[in-house]
């Protein structure tokens, strides 16, 4: 019997989103489980990928954009201008 060596990862699709929140959702199940708050949860991911998205873009103005882009692409529309909310960071981000 002859065995076949088999890379699994070039068998293996690009993720969708669905995939993604699928396994986002599971997270926060698990630790509300395990006694965390869900807003905590939800806080700690978003922590990480703000810090992930820094690390990637390697600027801070651009980072800044991006989170604006998601926060006006997942808005409500009764959500003016007027009503705007962006991501203003009060920290230093150079530090």
């Amino acid at each position: 019997m002859e065995l076949k060596l088999i890379k699994l990862a070039e068998k293996l699709e690009k993720p969708t989103v669905s995939e993604l929140i699928d396994k986002l959702e599971s997270i926060s199940s698990n630790h509300t489980i395990r006694g965390e708050s869900e807003l905590h949860t939800c806080l700690c991911m978003l922590s990480f990928s703000l810090s992930k998205i820094l690390q990637i873009t390697q600027d801070e103005h651009k980072t800044i954009n991006l989170v604006n882009e998601t926060l006006d692409a997942y808005l409500p529309e009764e959500m003016g201008l007027d009503n705007e909310i962006t991501f203003v960071p009060d920290f230093d981000l150079d530090s």
